[in-house]
């Protein structure tokens, strides 16, 4: 997938910064397209594909049983702040990335994987309904290959992005990742 893959000449947290802005962008998007189906009342607990329930975790290391909504609420809303911080994400020319920027990276990913994939596991079929299956299938795909391509998930979760995209890739992409092993 080489719209990932990081160019000759090109700063890696550079390139890195540009991706992982996009794909909020695009989570963001999708997660407010199906709003309003996705509430207290329909999605009591965060799940996502391979998880029945996730806990969010405060900055202060507290565990809180969101619904799914208020934790990607959370999600959507850290990642914002992280991705608007300008000693995180420097906006002036020859500013430095911090050191902890590839773990910022990958943490925000996670992130993003599990919203997306709350979206599959709980929405799908909203995000038919709303002929959006186009554009969810090429977000999980950018998603899945940004991920791998700069190693940000840890196996196990890379291996449930890459079985959702097997079933959500769209017949223009088909050959373009292997095949996962289930």
């Amino acid at each position: 997938f080489r719209i990932v893959r990081l160019p000759d000449g090109v700063d890696q947290n550079e390139w890195m910064a540009s991706h992982v802005i996009a794909l909020f962008e695009h989570v963001n998007a999708l997660r407010g397209s199906v709003s309003e189906m996705c509430t207290v009342a329909t999605c009591p607990t965060m799940s996502y594909s391979g998880v029945s329930k996730l806990s969010w975790v405060d900055e202060k290391g507290k565990k809180h049983a969101y619904s799914a909504a208020q934790y990607m609420d959370s999600a959507l809303s850290q990642c914002e702040q992280k991705c608007d911080d300008a000693v995180l994400f420097p906006t002036k020319h020859g500013q430095p990335f911090p050191m902890q920027f590839p773990q910022s990276v990958a943490s925000l990913t996670r992130l993003l994987w599990q919203c997306i994939g709350h979206l599959y596991e709980r929405h799908w079929k909203h995000i038919e309904s709303l002929n959006l299956v186009p554009q969810a299938a090429l977000v999980f795909e950018h998603l899945a290959r940004f991920s791998q391509e700069f190693s940000l998930l840890d196996a196990v979760e890379q291996k449930r992005i890459d079985a959702v995209v097997f079933v959500v890739r769209p017949p223009v992409l088909e050959g373009t990742v292997p095949t996962p092993e289930f």
